[in-house]
């Protein structure tokens, strides 16, 4: 037969774990990456975030103490106006532009893109070493809608009528309308290029490359409306004290 004593400690302890404060979860923060920008961020088929991007932020992610990360993909512009306007905290992987973008605040560098310009195969002969982007006046261009890539004076230069521009969704698009000469040259990051044109199989009929338009970097870019997200400043600084602690262990890509 128990004795009273040790019925009242159980019963005490019992009483004490359930006044017991839990442990506190780790705080999830959705950031939301390009839906069709391979193989830097796009969806797959059952619409799971995939991409150089979103492995980067899984490893990031899982290293964190006080926070987790979870990844959702949409169309470009729509999340740029979704972060503007302080419905997400972030996405990935914009460029810094502050010019372009003052709402927009960034963490540390992710990882470096090269940005060259296609062109197809009659204007990479004509053109080839001309400066970027005056030498190239009076030709058509596609872009990728809402990438501010190809710089300001691009679009300075657009918007004086220049140079003609056409936007479209994706690389993709913009590949097929170089390939068919709908447009004479198209910017974007080499590996982006180079990606679909194998997944694509594509022939681009002698287009080439002409310029290297610079380097970016690929970062999350934070709303600076954060009054929906009370810890975005813990997060902002736990995420970039991880992803450099991560790349001094090489776990991540060194920036070149």
């Amino acid at each position: 037969m128990k004795s009273v004593s040790n019925t009242v400690g159980v019963a005490g302890l019992a009483l004490a774990l359930l006044a017991a404060p839990a442990l506190a979860a780790k705080q999830a923060v959705v950031l939301v990456g390009d839906d069709d920008y391979p193989p830097y961020s796009y969806k797959d088929a059952g619409g799971t975030p995939k991409g150089i991007y979103a492995d980067l932020l899984r490893k990031v992610g899982a290293a964190m103490p006080n926070f987790t990360i979870e990844l959702r993909t949409a169309p470009w512009k729509r999340a740029l106006v979704q972060v503007e306007q302080g419905e997400l905290i972030g996405m990935y992987p914009p460029y810094k532009k502050p010019e372009a973008r003052p709402w927009m605040g960034y963490s540390t560098p992710l990882l470096n893109e090269t940005v060259v310009l296609v062109c197809t195969a009659k204007i990479a002969q004509s053109h080839k070493d001309k400066p970027w982007p005056t030498g190239y006046a009076g030709l058509r261009f596609g872009n990728n809608a809402g990438f501010q890539t190809p710089g300001k004076p691009f679009f300075d230069m657009a918007a004086a009528g220049k140079l003609a521009l056409e936007e479209a969704k994706t690389t993709e698009q913009n590949l097929r309308k170089l390939a068919e000469g709908r447009i004479d040259c198209y910017p974007n990051d080499r590996r982006a290029i180079d990606s679909e044109v194998k997944r694509l199989q594509l022939d681009l009929n002698g287009a080439a490359e002409t310029a290297v338009i610079g380097k970016e970097s690929g970062y999350v870019g934070y709303t600076s409306k954060a009054g929906a997200f009370a810890y975005q400043a813990a997060f902002m600084k736990e995420f970039d004290e991880t992803v450099l602690k991560l790349r001094a262990a090489g776990q991540l890509p060194p920036l070149d």
